[in-house]
């Protein structure tokens, strides 16, 4: 570590200072700090929107289910109904907020169960990356690769190497009917 702290103070602290660092001054922090302020708006105002969103959609549901219970109680089918959903419309018609996160939360279980395979070698990925990015610069790679593969091919052969050999195998076949026609000649 003291070798590495010496290496940095001697060779790298220097031309970072006299060059990286006031390029980077000159250049892009100019370009950055407008950026920042820009983005801290830009997040304000979505926050703000969201919310009057979340509220204008609170008002629907409460209107929404506050007018299905009344049509429920005038056909006078509340009775048919199943329980669970009278009491949801119940405090649905009090409190919209609640009903929205609760369908935003299941929103969000569904849409993780449907793509739980993509969300999950999206993690594997992530988390394995290291390894891949270790294995990538480890010279022992070369050792232990495992040679070529060669792809199958739609007629049963593999690859290069198996089309050169059924090359080599019929140039055998013509050569030796080739032999064979001399040796036919001959003995005639």
């Amino acid at each position: 570590a003291a070798l590495y702290g010496a290496h940095l103070a001697e060779h790298i602290t220097p031309v970072y200072n006299q060059h990286i660092r006031p390029a980077y001054a000159e250049h892009v922090s100019p370009i950055v700090e407008p950026i920042k302020e820009e983005a801290v708006d830009v997040i304000e105002k979505l926050s703000k929107e969201a919310q009057k969103a979340r509220f204008e959609a609170a008002k629907l549901v409460r209107q929404s289910s506050s007018s299905a219970l009344r049509a429920i109680k005038e056909g006078e089918i509340d009775s048919m109904l199943p329980v669970s959903l009278v009491s949801l419309l119940v405090r649905s018609s009090t409190d919209g907020e609640w009903a929205i996160d609760v369908l935003c939360i299941w929103f969000l279980i569904i849409t993780a169960i449907l793509f739980r395979s993509l969300i999950l070698q999206f993690v594997w990925g992530v988390l394995l990356m290291p390894f891949s990015w270790m294995w990538f610069f480890c010279p022992l790679r070369l050792f232990v690769g495992g040679g070529q593969k060669m792809a199958e091919n739609n007629d049963g052969t593999k690859g290069v190497t198996q089309a050169m050999m059924n090359k080599n195998s019929s140039k055998k076949r013509e050569n030796s009917k080739m032999n064979g026609k001399k040796k036919a000649s001959g003995k005639m």
